[in-house]
């Protein structure tokens, strides 16, 4: 069975939006292959501080693809075979990325961060994302515009009566929100 997202140049992409891409890819399986959405997830990637460490990324310095992000959105699909595969469409690495290969390249250890800089993973099933995600993009605006161009398609609009509740989804406490908060250990050991 061949994949059910397509290659990263036929994606649906818009810097600096990484939750409505992930919310594209999403939605494009439950469209073309809806069978394989039970096999999908949404993953934030934040902590309390909003900064996290991520390597291998586009974004990042030129030696190690270092970043620090205030939150990171990706999406893991999960072959028949049990393997699981990330979709980043921020990375250096492939695309997809074998999960041990991202896990290793872009997540690392935390042995020698700081606390501050450990990260948290919110863990949401792709038909609950595509169902609970609303966003008016506010996050990306100040008074003088917008920080970074909007993608070109409609603000998402989840089932709710909010018109914006990312920070739900960036948020790590674990009774707020969708999905469940894992910690790397947990999230490695879940998905490996």
């Amino acid at each position: 069975m061949s994949l059910p997202i397509p290659p990263h140049e036929e994606c649906q992409y818009a810097a600096c939006y990484c939750e409505e891409n992930v919310y594209k890819l999403i939605q494009k399986v439950s469209e073309e292959h809806p069978e394989s959405l039970p096999n999908t997830w949404a993953v934030f990637i934040s902590n309390s501080g909003r900064c996290v460490p991520l390597w291998s990324q586009k974004a990042g310095r030129e030696d190690d693809g270092l970043v620090v992000w205030d939150y990171h959105v990706i999406l893991l699909y999960r072959k028949e075979d049990g393997q699981t595969l990330v979709y980043d469409l921020d990375t250096r690495l492939p695309f997809p990325a074998a999960f041990p290969l991202y896990s290793e390249a872009t997540l690392a250890s935390e042995e020698m961060l700081e606390a501050k800089f450990h990260r948290r993973f919110r863990v949401i099933p792709g038909a609950e994302y595509l169902t609970s995600l609303s966003t008016d993009r506010r996050h990306m605006k100040n008074e003088e515009g917008w920080l970074q161009a909007p993608p070109s398609w409609p603000f998402i609009k989840g089932e709710s009566d909010e018109d914006h509740n990312l920070d739900n989804f960036i948020d790590m406490d674990d009774g707020v929100g969708k999905g469940k908060v894992m910690t790397l250990k947990t999230f490695v050991e879940q998905f490996s």
